[in-house]
């Protein structure tokens, strides 16, 4: 049998504190939760790990370092930076409305210049944005800015984000890096991927864990085509996208995997790396 310890972001839910995006200070909140975990199931429990889904790829490496988990299992995140999401959101939607490799490439001038701002915490990086804003305002792929962040940015003048800016900061850890975390721990890993994923797109995360696996026999990498963030399969009605399904297997494979630490019999439309 599979216990699970379920508890509510700080800030959130039945849970006290303040909301936080710092990744160091939600790596050692899960880490205290496997220590009540442990204490919780006594013997009962044979081994403890984390799962989670989206933040989960920046938080479980994390707490995996700091308290060598007997597994981890990761959903729809990404094994690169948050600043990183923002960007690949950006390239993901332009990709998606037809623009080229040459605008691809223009469009991350822009990523940069917003990330520098917001990972500044809204004291540096606006010269830099308000000449990409004039070097770019008029193509016509401009308007199509969303991402993270970066739509905002750009929509908003300077001096108004310089002032509200730090209003809406949750202390997101804008710099973290997983991988590192990644390569220093040979934890068994489970990490499953929304191949159609518009909230962190997954094209990026799936190299990365790609060339990981050389290093990390023990990380398995399973891929869902036709998912979106969430693990939830859509379909369009007119101009709505309307949520239809979990894929198929995502909850069984769970499963079979913290049990055997294995991939076996897998679902129809999913891809194993």
């Amino acid at each position: 049998e599979i216990g699970v310890f379920v508890y509510d972001k700080r800030g959130t839910g039945r849970s006290d504190g303040k909301y936080t995006q710092n990744f160091h200070l939600l790596a050692d909140d899960a880490v205290a939760a496997m220590s009540e975990a442990r204490r919780l199931a006594g013997d009962r429990a044979s081994e403890f790990g984390f799962e989670g889904g989206s933040q989960a790829g920046w938080i479980i490496p994390l707490a995996a370092h700091k308290s060598q988990p007997d597994f981890q299992v990761i959903a729809y995140g990404l094994a690169e930076g948050p600043l990183a999401e923002d960007r690949d959101e950006v390239i993901e939607q332009l990709c998606r409305a037809g623009y080229d490799d040459q605008v691809i490439s223009k469009a991350k001038e822009v990523t940069d210049a917003t990330g520098r701002v917001i990972a500044s915490g809204f004291r540096d990086g606006f010269d830099q944005l308000s000449k990409v804003r004039s070097k770019y305002q008029d193509e016509p792929w401009y308007a199509a800015f969303e991402g993270e962040f970066t739509g905002d940015l750009l929509y908003y003048p300077n001096w108004l984000s310089r002032l509200l800016g730090p209003w809406f900061d949750v202390g997101t850890t804008w710099d973290h890096q997983p991988l590192k975390f990644l390569q220093a721990n040979s934890v068994p890993t489970l990490w499953m991927l929304a191949g159609k994923d518009r909230e962190a797109p997954s094209t990026n995360t799936q190299n990365i864990l790609r060339d990981l696996q050389s290093q990390q026999p023990r990380l398995d990498v399973l891929v869902f085509p036709e998912a979106d963030h969430g693990m939830i399969e859509y379909k369009m009605q007119g101009q709505t996208l309307v949520p239809q399904r979990f894929s198929e297997g995502y909850f069984a494979m769970m499963v079979q995997w913290i049990k055997t630490k294995r991939l076996n019999d897998l679902p129809v439309n999913t891809q194993l790396d």
